[in-house]
C-alpha cells in the first residue's frame, strides 16, 4: 500500500502521533483541541480500493435514551451547517463523525492531512453542540 507508507511518513515528518494496526488502519491522535480537548481519528484504509479512506471519530458523547431526539436534531443541525464531516449517532448511543476521502497520485499525502486538519476542526467546533444536547 505505497498511500499508506507515503502518509505514515508524512505523520511522521509533522511530528503527528499514531498507532498502526495492520495494513489499513491508523488511529491518529493529533493533539489537544480548544473545545474537545483530546480526539483520536480512525483512518480506515481500504484494501480493494487503497485510495479510499475513511477518517472517523468516536466517543462525542453517550446519548442516552432520553437523549437521543435531541441528540439526532443536533446531528441533523451540524450535518447542515458543515459540507465535508457527518454527523450521527451510532449503534452504541455515542455521538460519531466522519468523512470520506479519496487520495490517489503524488498529492495523496498532502490530501491526507488536509481532510485530517478538516475533521479535526470541525469536530473541535461542533462539540460545544453536542454537549449542550447532552447536558441542556
Amino acid at each position: 500500500m505505497k498511500n499508506f507508507d507515503k502518509i505514515m511518513a508524512v505523520l511522521d515528518k509533522r511530528k503527528i502521533s499514531y498507532l498502526r494496526s495492520g495494513e489499513k488502519t491508523l488511529f491518529i491522535t493529533p493533539g489537544i483541541c480548544k473545545n474537545i480537548g483530546h480526539m483520536e481519528i480512525t483512518a480506515s484504509f481500504d484494501v480493494d480500493r487503497p485510495g479510499d479512506v475513511q477518517f472517523c471519530v468516536s466517543h462525542l458523547g453517550k446519548f442516552t435514551k432520553n437523549k437521543q431526539t435531541v441528540g439526532m436534531a443536533t446531528c441533523n443541525a451540524l450535518n447542515e451547517k458543515y459540507r465535508w464531516v457527518n454527523f450521527h449517532i451510532n449503534s452504541d448511543n455515542e455521538g460519531c463523525a466522519r468523512c470520506d476521502s479519496i487520495l490517489y497520485g503524488s498529492s495523496a499525502d498532502k490530501e491526507f492531512l488536509k481532510m485530517l486538519a478538516c475533521i479535526v476542526q470541525i469536530v473541535d467546533d461542533a462539540y460545544p453542540d453536542l454537549m449542550d444536547a447532552l447536558y441542556c
